[in-house]
């Protein structure tokens, strides 16, 4: 059983949303994203050192153009469910901070 329909060509496959989406990729932007919630005035080293606040705001802007154009390799939308997790993970740890 596929969860792909069956004889359609990829040409036509690719324009339309029936494309599985698979991986943990939502879980990884969300660890990386909370991690930058948290500390935003870090730096971040991958090639260049890149303040934390910029690199957060290109992911997720990334993720607002990968959905908005309907690119289909890369889920933008799996991406942005886990920035959500991760705001709502963070003013969690906030909130209850402060009411310690």
């Amino acid at each position: 059983m596929s969860l792909l329909p069956e004889n359609m060509p990829i040409s036509k496959l690719r324009k339309s949303f029936v494309f599985p989406a698979s991986g943990a990729s939502g879980a990884v932007t969300a660890t990386i994203l909370l991690d930058i919630f948290l500390h935003p005035t870090a730096r971040l080293y991958f090639i260049i050192p890149v303040p934390a606040m910029l690199l957060g705001m290109f992911l997720l802007g990334q993720d607002f153009l990968r959905v908005n154009s309907g690119y289909m390799f890369i889920s933008g939308s799996t991406h942005l469910g886990g920035a959500t997790v991760a705001a709502i993970v963070w003013v969690w740890a906030t909130t209850s901070e402060e009411a310690r």
